[in-house]
């Protein structure tokens, strides 16, 4: 299970659980694989396992946010993954 922080309109912090252990697990299971996936893509794919926001992708790689969506959103497109459904 992986937890991210969130918070509200008033500045408090909210612990919220995120649920998607197949989506993670199939992501998991084709970076394993024998996957022909770039490098950034693949590095990436090992942040979303490990949890991690887009907003802190993109800030970590020096992207934008919808350019990391968008990455995602194509190689689930290609390799056939759902995605990761509601999130509570």
């Amino acid at each position: 299970m992986v937890t991210r922080d969130g918070g509200d309109r008033k500045g408090h912090y909210v612990r919220r659980k995120r649920r998607f252990p197949a989506y993670i697990e199939s992501i998991r299971s084709l970076l394993e694989g024998r996957a022909l996936i770039s490098s950034v893509d693949r590095q990436i794919l090992e942040y979303v396992t490990e949890g991690k926001t887009m907003k802190w992708i993109a800030d970590k790689l020096g992207m934008k946010k919808p350019t990391v969506f968008i990455r995602i959103a194509k190689f689930r497109r290609n390799y056939g993954v759902d995605g990761p459904g509601p999130g509570r």
